[in-house]
């Protein structure tokens, strides 16, 4: 049976629903943040003066001038606000960053992966955050883990494909047991979606994020929230099966889309066909050459038959293609939109979109930032009264 909210939980429910409203510009007065959460005035201004004088939120000054009466005042993220600190771990690199309340990153640093073990990743980790920590003197709120899976109860690697060869790595524990801030860890392609709907004004309260790079992932936002279980992350969408006959994925499975659509095959057959190595960058350039067009579109064609699916399953709003997906030219996005709504199933359905990423490629370092901000926007973390 699930636990009603009792008075607290409601008091922490809406101050985490207020800061939310100002940190992502939805509200930006007491009139306003009575309006959109349906709470009275009263109880608008004794949340937002609780805020204040928590050093979370600031008034910056009168919204206008020139009226009889008292101007409304701005209310935005105090400047001496906690941060968080942000960690992405992918196979290449550590990324250590510090986040506002609002998303805003502050402060990025990268520390290379080369050959790893257990031990010396984990010394990395712990020097990348001590770094970032003193950055900020301590006025940290949390740590928020953006990582590749697949991820176990416990918030560890395990098993990642082309890690070192290391079987666990116990992020969590390693985290937990050098530092006392709280910590939250998801998987790096459901932290970029997270970031993209928070950054995104919730526009969508459906939609799938798509990772490309080395593979293929997805983080899907659900009814507002982020589509997840209890191994923190479901959406391996690169290993829906489109050739039957096909190559044999390395994940025991035949077939795979990844084995056809993701980044690192389109750069390698784009590689093959120019006759030097090349990066996402170089692919509007590329596009021009009638060969490497040709590349471009098949590659399109096999992921819309990935998006197709997902779409016959799901029915989202919109796709959004991140990571190196930020890089594909337009006009490659136009054909991946009109095929999905040609072969769709309900065809009746509002027109889906396909938008690339507000974060470019680096959705999953905001990912990181995103992750406590979910907890925190839903009265966790921050509110312990």
């Amino acid at each position: 049976m699930t636990r009603g909210m009792n008075g607290g939980d409601i008091k922490r429910a809406n101050r985490g629903l207020f800061l939310k409203n100002i940190a992502l510009g939805k509200a930006n007065s007491r009139i306003e943040l009575a309006k959109l959460t349906g709470l009275t005035k009263m109880t608008a201004g004794n949340i937002t003066s609780e805020l204040i004088q928590a050093g979370i939120i600031e008034e910056s000054g009168p919204i206008y001038a020139g009226v009889t009466g008292p101007a409304p005042q701005r209310l935005t993220i105090c400047r001496t606000a906690p941060k968080i600190v942000g960690v992405y771990i992918s196979r290449d690199e550590i990324i250590f960053s510090i986040g506002t309340l609002s998303g805003d990153i502050i402060f990025k640093d990268n520390t290379p992966l080369l050959s790893e073990n257990t031990d010396s990743i984990s010394q990395k980790l712990v020097n990348g955050i001590k770094s970032a920590i003193e950055k900020q003197k301590d006025n940290i709120l949390a740590i928020g883990v953006a990582m590749i899976g697949p991820i176990d109860n416990d918030g560890a690697i395990v098993d990642s494909p082309n890690f070192f060869g290391i079987k666990k790595l116990p992020v969590k524990k390693i985290i937990e047991d050098n530092f006392s801030y709280p910590t939250i860890i998801c998987n790096d392609i459901s932290a970029a979606a997270v970031a993209e709907h928070l950054k995104g004004g919730e526009i969508h309260s459906n939609f799938v994020f798509i990772g490309n790079s080395n593979g293929l992932g997805a983080g899907i936002i659900h009814n507002g929230e982020l589509l997840t279980s209890k191994n923190l992350f479901i959406g391996e969408f690169g290993h829906i099966t489109i050739n039957a006959n096909g190559e044999k994925c390395p994940c025991g499975n035949t077939g795979c889309l990844e084995l056809y659509a993701s980044h690192m095959v389109l750069i390698k057959r784009l590689s093959d066909a120019v006759g030097k190595k090349i990066y996402p960058q170089d692919f509007e350039e590329l596009a021009k050459i009638p060969e490497c067009d040709e590349i471009f579109n098949d590659i399109a064609q096999k992921l819309s038959a990935g998006l197709i699916t997902i779409t016959n399953l799901l029915r989202p709003e919109a796709f959004i293609l991140g990571y190196d997906s930020y890089f594909l030219p337009d006009k490659y996005i136009d054909a991946i939109e009109h095929n999905i709504n040609s072969a769709r199933f309900l065809k009746e359905d509002e027109r889906i979109k396909v938008y690339k990423a507000h974060y470019k490629s680096e959705s999953a370092i905001y990912g990181s930032i995103a992750a406590v901000l979910n907890e925190v926007f839903k009265g966790e973390i921050l509110f312990n009264n």
